[in-house]
């Protein structure tokens, strides 16, 4: 344990503590030859008896040392003091995401999605050169003071988790984050397990809720309702986030991770796409009128394909089906040509449905032509190619025209 203005190893002087997890203390220090801030985590001093552990800790200290991108916190050095172990890390000035949901409560999708596109790229580039995380939660992001994430603390749930060790009395990666496959198996996970963790871990972002019941009597409940049970619809916390997004919630806490996607670029690709302020409030408008009968005439002829060709790919499929199966059996011919019988009346149908709307379609445009005339016709718009002078004026006493020229019939 290190204490405030402490010189260790005549390189890096103590300033205060500033966390502490179940690996052991954070402290910020300051880098005496570099005079820069840096971040050291010293190993617990209980878990340095352990020959294991402390080769684990090394190994994926270096494994973290080869990882620079821009949103992972850089590891510097593995430093061996005394009977002690620490690494130094760069130090952000900032909050964990965890303190700032905490003073915001949540936050909105269009100040949400920039954060976590940028958690995406960074956890995606660790799984890219191997390392898998396993305790992403909102504690394990800091947001700089520029509103950049950096992620920290990686391979920690694997240091801990393969000797059964345990956290504050809990499971390695605060159970509410954890994916069903890492309650089952902890050792059987891959980055699929990372991407659920994330998609939790985005859920409280946009709710400022956990997608499970925070309520429960014991750890065991907890674990039962992440593996059995589906998370709450988060639009039940928070109605205002785009249809895409849910879907993409939904998508990254499958309880199965072969239904979830294997990279997190994927997610990026297809789910998260840059939301306009603009752009969200036109496509959220109501879509009546000429939309809605667009919407009726593609859904009518989807059912008239499905009517025309349903049979053929159902028949299709039966004959695949018998083919590999080697049947040799004989077909009842009174079920073939009823099945005819009733495949010429779903065409026959499906044509005088479609020659119906083809009708209705007419008949509406003709409509559209008759209102467009009346207009025309009332505001008193005249085609001047029908007006022609006229040559002989009307007999005495009759009433005479107020103009000119008169319309010929």
């Amino acid at each position: 344990m290190f204490v405030e203005n402490q010189i260790v190893k005549d390189e890096y002087r103590i300033i205060r503590k500033i966390g502490e997890g179940g690996m052991g203390t954070v402290y910020l220090a300051e880098d005496i030859h570099m005079q820069q801030e840096v971040a050291i985590k010293l190993l617990h001093p209980a878990l340095t008896k352990d020959p294991e552990i402390v080769e684990r800790f090394k190994t994926e200290a270096k494994a973290q040392y080869k990882l620079t991108h821009p949103y992972i916190i850089k590891l510097t050095r593995l430093v061996q003091f005394n009977d002690d172990y620490f690494i130094v890390m760069e130090y952000v000035e900032g909050m964990t995401l965890k303190d700032m949901l905490k003073k915001t409560g949540l936050l909105p999708e269009d100040r949400a999605l920039p954060i976590f596109h940028k958690i995406l790229r960074g956890i995606g580039y660790a799984h890219s050169q191997g390392i898998i995380h396993r305790d992403i939660k909102p504690g394990n992001i800091i947001i700089d003071k520029s509103g950049n994430p950096k992620i920290t603390d990686f391979g920690i749930a694997k240091i801990l988790g393969d000797k059964g060790l345990t956290q504050t009395g809990t499971k390695l990666g605060t159970v509410y984050y954890m994916s069903p496959e890492q309650i089952k198996n902890p050792k059987a996970v891959d980055q699929r397990s990372d991407i659920y963790s994330l998609g939790v871990t985005f859920y409280e972002m946009l709710t400022g809720n956990l997608p499970y019941n925070v309520n429960f009597e014991s750890e065991y409940d907890l674990m039962n309702e992440i593996v059995n049970s589906p998370i709450k619809n988060p639009l039940d916390y928070y109605p205002h986030i785009s249809p895409g997004v849910v879907r993409m919630l939904y998508h990254m806490t499958n309880k199965d991770p072969l239904r979830r996607f294997s990279h997190c670029e994927e997610y990026l690709d297809y789910h998260l796409k840059p939301v306009d302020n603009d752009e969200k409030g036109t496509t959220r408008k109501s879509s009546g009128g000429a939309s809605s009968f667009i919407l009726l005439f593609v859904l009518t002829a989807i059912v008239i394909l499905l009517l025309v060709f349903g049979s053929n790919i159902s028949d299709l499929l039966k004959g695949s089906k018998i083919k590999d199966q080697d049947t040799t059996s004989s077909v009842n011919q009174d079920s073939i040509e009823q099945a005819e019988r009733d495949r010429l009346q779903r065409e026959q149908k499906a044509k005088d449905d479609a020659a119906r709307l083809e009708e209705e379609k007419k008949q509406k445009e003709k409509e559209e032509e008759n209102k467009k005339d009346s207009a025309k016709a009332e505001s008193g718009s005249v085609d001047k190619d029908t007006v022609k002078p006229n040559k002989n004026p009307p007999a005495e006493g009759k009433n005479k025209p107020s103009g000119k020229d008169t319309i010929q019939d």
